[in-house]
């Protein structure tokens, strides 16, 4: 069984599966009570959780093993623009 969303208006969420367009055959969360609110959220299966996971910990690892000043020459080349 899928765990249960409440929608903002107060209706439950439903899971369901586009129809048409570029997300055709994609599983998405739509309000129960469609048209009268059209509310959606995206459906994340186990997968894409662990890969999301795995991107943060890799950029943490990235970030961990950088030194002092490799960290201060990302901070200057992602500065916006001063007119220096």
């Amino acid at each position: 069984m899928t765990n249960q969303i409440k929608c903002e208006c107060g209706s439950w969420m439903m899971l369901r599966t586009a129809r048409r367009g570029y997300n055709a055959g994609n599983k998405f969360w739509g309000c129960a009570s469609y048209p009268r609110c059209k509310k959606t959220q995206n459906y994340l299966t186990q997968e894409d959780i662990e890969a999301a996971e795995q991107r943060v910990y890799d950029a943490y690892e990235a970030r961990a093993t950088m030194t002092y000043g490799d960290y201060v020459m990302e901070l200057y080349e992602n500065a916006p623009y001063q007119g220096w």
